[in-house]
Protein backbone atom coordinates (compact mmCIF):
# COMPACT_ATOMS: atom_id res chain seq x y z
CA UNK A 1 0.00 0.00 0.00
CA UNK A 2 2.71 2.48 1.23
CA UNK A 3 5.00 1.32 -1.77
CA UNK A 4 1.76 2.62 -4.14
CA UNK A 5 1.24 5.49 -2.27
CA UNK A 6 5.01 6.64 -2.71
CA UNK A 7 5.35 5.62 -6.04
CA UNK A 8 2.12 7.66 -7.26
CA UNK A 9 3.02 10.70 -5.11
CA UNK A 10 6.49 11.44 -7.03
CA UNK A 11 3.63 12.86 -9.50
CA UNK A 12 2.57 15.61 -7.33
CA UNK A 13 5.09 18.54 -7.74
CA UNK A 14 5.24 20.56 -4.65
CA UNK A 15 7.48 21.18 -1.89
CA UNK A 16 7.79 19.71 1.44
CA UNK A 17 5.14 21.71 4.12
CA UNK A 18 3.87 21.30 7.73
CA UNK A 19 1.19 19.05 7.57
CA UNK A 20 -0.89 21.80 8.85
CA UNK A 21 -0.78 23.34 5.54
CA UNK A 22 -0.50 20.57 3.69
CA UNK A 23 -4.01 19.85 4.81
CA UNK A 24 -5.14 23.05 4.16
CA UNK A 25 -3.74 23.10 0.95
CA UNK A 26 -5.61 19.45 -0.36
CA UNK A 27 -8.08 19.77 1.63
CA UNK A 28 -10.12 22.86 3.52
CA UNK A 29 -8.78 25.38 1.37
CA UNK A 30 -9.67 23.09 -1.90
CA UNK A 31 -13.49 20.88 -1.88
CA UNK A 32 -13.71 19.85 1.41
CA UNK A 33 -17.08 20.01 2.91
CA UNK A 34 -17.55 21.79 6.32
CA UNK A 35 -19.96 19.22 7.11
CA UNK A 36 -19.11 15.54 6.32
CA UNK A 37 -16.49 14.85 4.09
CA UNK A 38 -16.57 11.58 2.79
CA UNK A 39 -12.71 9.27 2.71
CA UNK A 40 -11.32 9.40 -1.01
CA UNK A 41 -9.56 6.24 -1.83
CA UNK A 42 -8.77 6.83 -5.57
CA UNK A 43 -5.72 7.69 -7.01
CA UNK A 44 -5.99 11.30 -6.86
CA UNK A 45 -3.38 13.56 -6.71
CA UNK A 46 -5.22 15.81 -4.13
CA UNK A 47 -6.58 12.58 -2.46
CA UNK A 48 -2.49 11.47 -1.96
CA UNK A 49 -1.19 14.68 -0.82
CA UNK A 50 -3.57 14.53 2.06
CA UNK A 51 -2.61 11.05 2.78
CA UNK A 52 0.67 12.09 2.90
CA UNK A 53 -0.22 14.92 5.57
CA UNK A 54 -1.75 12.69 7.94
CA UNK A 55 1.48 10.42 7.49
CA UNK A 56 3.40 13.19 8.61
CA UNK A 57 0.81 14.36 11.37
CA UNK A 58 1.29 10.54 12.79
CA UNK A 59 5.34 11.13 12.52
CA UNK A 60 4.94 13.84 14.56
CA UNK A 61 2.93 12.30 17.33
CA UNK A 62 5.82 9.41 17.87
CA UNK A 63 8.44 12.18 17.72
CA UNK A 64 6.56 13.92 20.95
CA UNK A 65 6.65 10.44 22.10
CA UNK A 66 10.36 10.42 22.65
CA UNK A 67 10.63 12.73 25.31
CA UNK A 68 8.48 10.38 27.31
CA UNK A 69 10.76 7.19 26.64
CA UNK A 70 13.92 9.27 27.34
CA UNK A 71 12.47 9.69 30.85
CA UNK A 72 11.71 5.92 31.12
CA UNK A 73 15.44 5.36 30.03
CA UNK A 74 16.91 8.08 32.41
CA UNK A 75 14.59 6.43 35.15
CA UNK A 76 13.12 10.09 35.77
CA UNK A 77 9.86 8.48 37.14
CA UNK A 78 8.60 12.32 38.66
CA UNK A 79 8.93 13.85 35.63
CA UNK A 80 6.09 11.46 33.77
CA UNK A 81 2.91 13.44 34.06
CA UNK A 82 -0.84 12.42 33.42
CA UNK A 83 -0.03 13.85 29.90
CA UNK A 84 3.28 11.97 28.65
CA UNK A 85 1.11 8.48 30.47
CA UNK A 86 -1.44 8.86 28.65
CA UNK A 87 -1.76 11.60 25.61
CA UNK A 88 1.70 11.21 24.46
CA UNK A 89 1.32 7.63 24.64
CA UNK A 90 -2.42 7.29 23.02
CA UNK A 91 -1.80 9.60 20.10
CA UNK A 92 0.76 7.21 17.78
CA UNK A 93 -1.49 4.45 17.95
CA UNK A 94 -4.47 6.71 17.67
CA UNK A 95 -2.99 8.81 14.20
CA UNK A 96 -1.66 5.10 12.86
CA UNK A 97 -5.15 3.94 13.18
CA UNK A 98 -6.32 7.08 10.78
CA UNK A 99 -3.96 6.87 8.68
CA UNK A 100 -3.60 3.28 8.10
CA UNK A 101 -7.79 3.26 7.27
CA UNK A 102 -9.10 6.71 7.42
CA UNK A 103 -6.36 9.03 5.94
CA UNK A 104 -8.62 12.00 4.80
CA UNK A 105 -10.97 14.60 7.03
CA UNK A 106 -8.34 15.25 9.76
CA UNK A 107 -10.04 17.20 12.36
CA UNK A 108 -9.22 15.67 15.01
CA UNK A 109 -5.43 16.95 14.01
CA UNK A 110 -6.57 20.69 14.20
CA UNK A 111 -8.77 20.50 17.67
CA UNK A 112 -5.29 18.63 19.08
CA UNK A 113 -3.72 21.90 18.17
CA UNK A 114 -6.01 24.54 18.95
CA UNK A 115 -6.36 22.75 22.50
CA UNK A 116 -2.73 22.10 22.84
CA UNK A 117 -1.40 26.12 21.46
CA UNK A 118 -4.13 27.47 24.11
CA UNK A 119 -2.87 25.23 27.01
CA UNK A 120 0.59 26.20 26.25
CA UNK A 121 -0.83 30.05 26.89
CA UNK A 122 -1.53 29.42 29.74
CA UNK A 123 1.35 27.68 30.91
CA UNK A 124 3.40 30.52 30.00
CA UNK A 125 1.15 32.99 31.96
CA UNK A 126 2.14 30.82 34.99
CA UNK A 127 5.86 30.72 34.20
CA UNK A 128 5.91 34.50 33.79
CA UNK A 129 4.25 34.88 36.48
CA UNK A 130 0.92 36.97 35.22
CA UNK A 131 -1.80 34.40 37.51
CA UNK A 132 0.59 35.51 40.85
CA UNK A 133 -0.76 38.99 40.94
CA UNK A 134 -4.37 37.54 41.19
CA UNK A 135 -3.10 34.92 43.97
CA UNK A 136 -2.18 38.37 45.63
CA UNK A 137 -4.99 39.91 45.48
CA UNK A 138 -7.07 37.18 46.58
CA UNK A 139 -4.95 36.60 49.80
CA UNK A 140 -4.11 40.54 50.22
CA UNK A 141 -7.88 40.64 50.56
CA UNK A 142 -8.80 42.76 47.32
CA UNK A 143 -11.83 40.63 46.17
CA UNK A 144 -13.26 40.58 49.98
CA UNK A 145 -14.78 43.81 49.31
CA UNK A 146 -16.44 42.96 45.80
CA UNK A 147 -17.86 39.79 48.04
CA UNK A 148 -18.59 42.60 50.80
CA UNK A 149 -20.95 44.90 48.32
CA UNK A 150 -22.84 41.80 47.00
CA UNK A 151 -23.54 40.84 50.82
CA UNK A 152 -24.06 44.51 51.85
CA UNK A 153 -26.73 45.39 48.67
CA UNK A 154 -25.31 47.71 46.76
CA UNK A 155 -25.82 45.41 43.57
CA UNK A 156 -29.41 45.39 44.28
CA UNK A 157 -29.62 48.89 43.45
CA UNK A 158 -28.42 48.40 39.85
CA UNK A 159 -31.18 45.67 39.56
CA UNK A 160 -33.87 47.83 40.98
CA UNK A 161 -32.94 50.51 38.31
CA UNK A 162 -33.70 47.87 35.82
CA UNK A 163 -36.68 46.73 36.95
CA UNK A 164 -37.97 50.32 37.50
CA UNK A 165 -37.37 51.46 34.22
CA UNK A 166 -34.32 53.60 34.32
CA UNK A 167 -32.68 51.71 31.52
CA UNK A 168 -35.80 51.91 28.94
CA UNK A 169 -35.09 55.62 28.73
CA UNK A 170 -31.53 54.38 27.16
CA UNK A 171 -33.27 52.01 24.97
CA UNK A 172 -35.68 54.54 23.69
CA UNK A 173 -33.17 56.87 22.51
CA UNK A 174 -31.62 54.31 20.43
CA UNK A 175 -35.05 53.39 19.26
CA UNK A 176 -35.96 57.38 18.50
CA UNK A 177 -32.79 57.61 16.63
CA UNK A 178 -30.55 60.05 19.01
CA UNK A 179 -27.73 58.01 18.28
CA UNK A 180 -27.97 58.08 14.47
CA UNK A 181 -26.47 61.56 14.80
CA UNK A 182 -23.10 60.17 15.86
CA UNK A 183 -23.23 57.60 13.39
CA UNK A 184 -24.33 60.34 10.74
CA UNK A 185 -21.08 61.98 11.94
CA UNK A 186 -18.82 59.09 11.43
CA UNK A 187 -19.99 58.29 7.88
CA UNK A 188 -20.00 62.26 6.93
CA UNK A 189 -16.21 62.39 7.93
CA UNK A 190 -15.73 64.60 10.96
CA UNK A 191 -13.52 62.81 12.43
CA UNK A 192 -11.67 62.09 9.08
CA UNK A 193 -10.72 65.65 10.47
CA UNK A 194 -8.63 64.41 13.23
CA UNK A 195 -6.98 62.45 11.43
CA UNK A 196 -6.06 65.03 8.76
CA UNK A 197 -4.64 67.00 11.32
CA UNK A 198 -2.26 64.21 12.75
CA UNK A 199 -1.26 63.25 8.86
CA UNK A 200 -0.46 67.27 8.28
CA UNK A 201 1.47 67.47 11.43
CA UNK A 202 -0.70 69.55 14.01
CA UNK A 203 0.53 67.58 16.74
CA UNK A 204 4.24 67.50 15.86
CA UNK A 205 4.27 70.86 16.98
CA UNK A 206 3.87 69.48 20.97
CA UNK A 207 6.39 66.81 20.31
CA UNK A 208 8.80 69.72 18.67
CA UNK A 209 8.40 72.19 22.11
CA UNK A 210 9.71 68.97 23.79
CA UNK A 211 12.61 68.28 21.83
CA UNK A 212 13.41 71.95 21.44
CA UNK A 213 13.46 72.44 25.38
CA UNK A 214 10.43 74.28 25.93
CA UNK A 215 10.18 72.02 28.88
CA UNK A 216 13.11 72.16 30.21
CA UNK A 217 12.10 76.17 31.11
CA UNK A 218 9.94 74.10 33.73
CA UNK A 219 12.36 71.75 35.10
CA UNK A 220 15.16 74.76 35.00
CA UNK A 221 12.96 76.63 37.31
CA UNK A 222 12.52 73.55 39.91
CA UNK A 223 16.34 73.07 39.86
CA UNK A 224 17.25 77.42 40.13
CA UNK A 225 15.00 77.29 43.40
CA UNK A 226 11.55 79.31 42.12
CA UNK A 227 9.35 76.53 43.52
CA UNK A 228 11.83 76.60 46.91
CA UNK A 229 10.09 79.93 47.77
CA UNK A 230 6.36 78.68 47.69
CA UNK A 231 8.14 75.75 50.24
CA UNK A 232 9.90 78.97 52.05
CA UNK A 233 6.61 80.43 52.92
CA UNK A 234 5.13 77.36 54.50
CA UNK A 235 8.22 77.12 56.72
CA UNK A 236 8.23 80.71 57.56
CA UNK A 237 4.74 80.85 58.49
CA UNK A 238 2.32 82.51 56.28
CA UNK A 239 -0.05 79.46 56.43
CA UNK A 240 0.04 79.84 59.89
CA UNK A 241 -2.13 82.62 59.45
CA UNK A 242 -4.91 80.74 57.88
CA UNK A 243 -4.31 78.60 60.99
CA UNK A 244 -4.46 81.01 63.43
CA UNK A 245 -7.49 82.31 62.32
CA UNK A 246 -8.87 78.97 63.00
CA UNK A 247 -7.63 78.99 66.37
CA UNK A 248 -8.99 82.47 67.03
CA UNK A 249 -12.45 81.83 65.78
CA UNK A 250 -13.18 83.88 62.66
CA UNK A 251 -14.92 80.90 61.34
CA UNK A 252 -16.96 80.73 64.34
CA UNK A 253 -18.64 83.83 63.42
CA UNK A 254 -20.34 82.12 59.91
CA UNK A 255 -21.44 79.95 62.40
CA UNK A 256 -22.70 81.44 64.77
CA UNK A 257 -24.84 83.21 62.40
CA UNK A 258 -25.96 80.49 61.21
CA UNK A 259 -27.18 78.93 65.12
CA UNK A 260 -28.95 82.57 65.19
CA UNK A 261 -31.41 82.43 62.89
CA UNK A 262 -29.91 84.65 59.75
CA UNK A 263 -30.54 82.16 57.47
CA UNK A 264 -33.55 81.47 58.98
CA UNK A 265 -34.94 84.71 57.50
CA UNK A 266 -34.00 83.62 53.73
CA UNK A 267 -36.00 80.14 54.51
CA UNK A 268 -38.70 82.75 55.89
CA UNK A 269 -38.91 84.62 52.58
CA UNK A 270 -39.45 81.69 50.33
CA UNK A 271 -42.46 80.71 53.15
CA UNK A 272 -44.19 83.62 53.34
CA UNK A 273 -44.21 84.08 49.87
CA UNK A 274 -41.73 86.95 48.77
CA UNK A 275 -40.17 84.45 45.84
CA UNK A 276 -44.46 83.87 44.72
CA UNK A 277 -44.10 87.62 43.78
CA UNK A 278 -41.16 86.94 40.62
CA UNK A 279 -43.47 84.03 39.85
CA UNK A 280 -46.73 86.40 39.73
CA UNK A 281 -44.65 88.71 37.45
CA UNK A 282 -44.28 85.71 35.01
CA UNK A 283 -47.60 84.87 34.97
CA UNK A 284 -49.61 88.21 34.68
CA UNK A 285 -47.13 89.07 31.81
CA UNK A 286 -44.57 91.93 33.16
CA UNK A 287 -41.94 89.78 31.41
CA UNK A 288 -43.54 89.32 28.55
CA UNK A 289 -43.86 93.70 27.76
CA UNK A 290 -39.83 92.93 27.36
CA UNK A 291 -40.32 90.22 24.73
CA UNK A 292 -43.24 92.72 23.36
CA UNK A 293 -40.12 95.91 22.66
CA UNK A 294 -37.76 93.36 21.14
CA UNK A 295 -40.18 92.05 18.62
CA UNK A 296 -41.58 95.45 18.01
CA UNK A 297 -38.20 96.50 17.28
CA UNK A 298 -37.64 99.20 20.38
CA UNK A 299 -34.41 97.55 20.78
CA UNK A 300 -33.34 98.09 17.19
CA UNK A 301 -33.42 101.54 17.62
CA UNK A 302 -30.72 101.16 20.09
CA UNK A 303 -28.91 98.86 17.28
CA UNK A 304 -29.57 101.63 14.91
CA UNK A 305 -27.89 104.28 17.21
CA UNK A 306 -24.51 102.20 17.25
CA UNK A 307 -24.82 101.61 13.65
CA UNK A 308 -25.25 105.55 12.88
CA UNK A 309 -22.55 107.24 15.21
CA UNK A 310 -24.79 108.62 18.02
CA UNK A 311 -22.85 107.07 20.55
CA UNK A 312 -19.64 107.95 19.33
CA UNK A 313 -20.90 111.91 19.71
CA UNK A 314 -21.39 110.65 23.22
CA UNK A 315 -18.17 109.58 23.62
CA UNK A 316 -16.95 112.91 22.12
CA UNK A 317 -18.81 114.84 24.75
CA UNK A 318 -17.37 113.53 27.50
CA UNK A 319 -13.69 113.57 25.99
CA UNK A 320 -14.31 117.37 25.26
CA UNK A 321 -16.82 118.25 27.13
CA UNK A 322 -15.07 118.66 30.79
CA UNK A 323 -13.31 121.26 29.39
CA UNK A 324 -16.01 123.32 27.84
CA UNK A 325 -17.72 122.88 30.88
CA UNK A 326 -15.63 124.97 32.80
CA UNK A 327 -14.87 127.26 30.11
CA UNK A 328 -18.50 127.95 29.58
CA UNK A 329 -19.07 128.33 33.30
CA UNK A 330 -15.78 130.89 33.98
CA UNK A 331 -17.20 133.06 31.14
CA UNK A 332 -20.33 133.21 32.61
CA UNK A 333 -19.50 134.04 35.72
CA UNK A 334 -17.52 136.77 35.17
CA UNK A 335 -19.85 138.44 32.78
CA UNK A 336 -22.69 137.83 35.65
CA UNK A 337 -20.21 139.78 38.03
CA UNK A 338 -19.44 142.91 35.34
CA UNK A 339 -23.13 143.54 35.12
CA UNK A 340 -23.70 143.18 39.29
CA UNK A 341 -20.58 145.89 39.63
CA UNK A 342 -21.84 148.37 37.21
Amino acid sequence: MWNEYLRKNQDVNHPPMLDKMEGLMSGWLKDYSYKCQPIDYSDNPIALRMARACWCYMICKVVELLDTVFFVLRKKSNQISYLHLYHHTLMPVCSWIGVKFLPEGKWLGYIHDVIEGKWLGYIHDVIEGKWLGYIHDVIEGKWLGYIHDVIEGKWLGYIHDVIEGKWLGYIHDVIEGKWLGYIHDVIEGKWLGYIHDVIEGKWLGYIHDVIEGKWLGYIHDVIEGKWLGYIHDVIEGKWLGYIHDVIEGKWLGYIHDVIEGKWLGYIHDVIEGKWLGYIHDVIEGKWLGYIHDVIEGKWLGYIHDVIEGKWLGYIHDVIRGSGSDTSTTSQRGSGSDTSTTS
